[in-house]
């Protein structure tokens, strides 16, 4: 599904928690592949997840959402202080 998306040249990636149900060696391989097409083609990429052991692996920018509104905008650093 993402080399179909990729082929359309987009200027934004949106993942919508892309790693759910994986295994750990697919989950690696994934975030692993996610990191490397983020850098190669250097695509702003939006990763969406519940997942903070994947947030932490690919976030430079979290967006924190609480019923609809935005909480806190900061880096991982920043925003795991609080958590």
């Amino acid at each position: 599904a993402i080399a179909g998306v990729l082929a359309l040249d987009p200027e934004i990636l949106i993942l919508d928690d892309p790693t759910a149900g994986l295994d750990p060696k697919g989950r690696r391989d994934l975030i692993n592949s996610i990191r490397f097409l983020h850098n190669k083609l250097e695509l702003t990429t939006i990763f969406v997840s519940s997942n903070m052991d994947d947030v932490l692996e690919l976030a430079d920018r979290i967006v924190v959402l609480f019923d609809g509104e935005i909480k806190m905008i900061d880096t991982p650093k920043n925003i795991f202080k609080f958590l």
